[in-house]
């Protein structure tokens, strides 16, 4: 556990091109959000670049923490870095489950028989997302405080 606080970046770094070989690998597939009566359309390819590149600010944030010497408040570190990672993970295979259960949802009898399903997968899909974007704010108070830190 040593090496996550020293070097947070690595992960990170090994997750790049991951995220980009399956935005790649899928890039013909989209999904929707439906917010009341608007959807909004994202093509899997569109949002590996976008994680990618907010994967690389973290990368960026973190390894100029380590090369300025620059102490982290390490259990702040560890919850950030845990959490955005087995979160996103969460987060792909929950999005999978969904698109299945909805493919199936064409016949009524399936959506009136799991419909407690359905709604536990969007609440835990909801809970999740809500919990990975606490973590950006916990990275954020984490590298703001390290540098207040370290000008004081």
């Amino acid at each position: 556990m040593n090496w996550l606080t020293e070097k947070p970046f690595i992960p990170f770094l090994i997750l790049i091109p991951i995220i980009m070989l399956i935005g790649f690998l899928n890039r013909r597939e989209s999904f929707d959000i439906n917010i009341h009566s608007t959807y909004f359309v994202i093509n899997n390819f569109h949002l590996g670049i976008l994680l990618s590149l907010y994967f690389g600010l973290i990368v960026l944030g973190y390894y100029t923490t380590a090369l300025l010497s620059i102490p982290t408040i390490r259990w702040m570190t560890v919850v950030h870095v845990l959490l955005t990672i087995f979160g996103t993970i969460s987060i792909y295979m929950l999005v999978k489950v969904q698109l299945h259960i909805e493919s199936k949802t064409g016949v009524v009898e399936f959506f009136v028989k799991h419909l407690k399903t359905i709604r536990r997968v969007n609440l835990t899909l909801f809970s999740v997302f809500i919990v990975v974007l606490l973590s950006q704010l916990v990275f954020l108070i984490n590298f703001v405080l390290s540098i207040f830190k370290r000008l004081v």
